[in-house]
């Protein structure tokens, strides 16, 4: 099943350049191939449910809090948002404040880093890295491209932490749900 879904994935990674791409595996030592073939989101069923459990034994309600958050028939789910542009490199504290009080159904919980499709993240990180006059900084900025995370979730970061180009907020958003 996993070798199918690599290749399916490769395949629409050469049909398809920059299509975000979602894949589920079960062997999460099988997930060095999907990255190969840049899937942006890769879900890893069995070690979610190991997680699951685990933290279900450790914790009253934890399995519940989950299937609800990801259930889509509750009004209360966990999602992203895009970050407006006058928000980026402010502190998280201040953006935090501004986004609860224009947005009162949310609670903000974290930054999703590096958000999209990894081709175009490290194209554009590759870009501002060759912009750099002083050549010693450069080769320190482009050797920092292999290192970029693509989907990268910080949750509930310092309040000083700045908020960076290419992210999304990570919310616990209250919906109205169509009767």
């Amino acid at each position: 099943v996993d070798a199918r879904t690599i290749m399916t994935a490769m395949t629409l990674n050469n049909l398809a350049r920059g299509t975000l791409v979602a894949a589920e595996i079960l062997d999460s030592k099988m997930d060095q191939y999907l990255k190969i073939a840049n899937v942006n989101e890769i879900i890893y069923t069995q070690e979610y449910n190991r997680l699951i459990l685990g933290n279900a034994a450790g914790g009253t309600g934890v399995a519940n809090i989950l299937y609800d958050l990801m259930d889509p028939s509750t009004p209360t789910v966990l999602t992203t948002r895009p970050i407006e542009d006058h928000d980026i490199a402010i502190p998280y504290g201040e953006f935090k404040s501004r986004f609860e009080q224009k947005n009162p159904k949310s609670v903000v919980i974290g930054v999703l880093e590096n958000t999209g499709n990894q081709n175009s993240i490290k194209e554009l990180a590759l870009k501002q890295a060759q912009r750099e006059p002083n050549i010693q900084k450069m080769v320190t900025n482009l050797k920092a491209v292999k290192e970029i995370r693509c989907n990268f979730p910080v949750f509930n970061p310092s309040m000083e932490y700045k908020i960076p180009e290419g992210a999304m907020v990570i919310v616990v958003e209250t919906r109205s749900l169509a009767s």
